[in-house]
């Protein structure tokens, strides 16, 4: 029998300028005309997620404009620029005084993730509440989502956007597991 936490929100991470793109990376379009950020939310829907973030920041209107009926809170980062950390203290700082136990972060262009996964991770996060990171691992190599206990939100937020890495966090954070995945 699964079992999920009471609550978890999904942050979904489109702040970026997708300069290597020329568009927005959330209006992406797959064969069947959905956009990639329908899928990502599809999956994180799929997994039980019911409370879905979606920080933008340099193309805030164009995403809105083109997938603005999706059942999801806009989040715009101001700070778009000092780069992706100031996304996820923007996601996190909305759900901080919610009632959450965590939250999966889904950058917009990790594609490929099952929903496998995903309640693999739900379900580490449920029977393991003592962690505060759960990332996940494919061939050695750590990848997303990643899941984020509300233990540490304050944690995150208090630190400077301009210099803060998510990974360095994480190395130097204690009650973490990597959890193995097969993709």
């Amino acid at each position: 029998m699964r079992t999920v936490p009471k609550k978890n929100v999904g942050i979904i991470l489109s702040g970026g300028s997708s300069s290597r793109m020329n568009t927005p990376k959330a209006n992406l379009k797959f064969n069947d005309g959905t956009t990639l950020l329908e899928r990502q939310i599809i999956l994180l829907q799929s997994a039980g997620i019911a409370e879905i973030i979606l920080v933008v920041g340099a193309h805030a209107d164009e995403i809105k404009s083109k997938d603005n009926q999706l059942n999801v809170k806009w989040i715009t980062n101001t700070n778009w620029e000092l780069g992706q950390f100031s996304s996820i203290q923007a996601g996190i700082n909305t759900i901080k005084d919610t009632e959450c136990d965590g939250t999966i972060l889904l950058p917009i262009d990790v594609v490929g993730v099952s929903l496998d996964t995903v309640t693999a991770l739900l379900d580490t996060a449920s029977f393991n509440s003592h962690l505060k990171i759960i990332t996940l691992e494919y061939d050695g190599h750590g990848g997303h989502p990643i899941f984020i206990s509300k233990k540490i939100f304050n944690e995150l937020l208090q630190l400077d956007p301009k210099e803060a890495r998510l990974d360095i966090f994480m190395h130097n954070t204690k009650e973490k597991l990597s959890l193995p995945v097969s993709d």
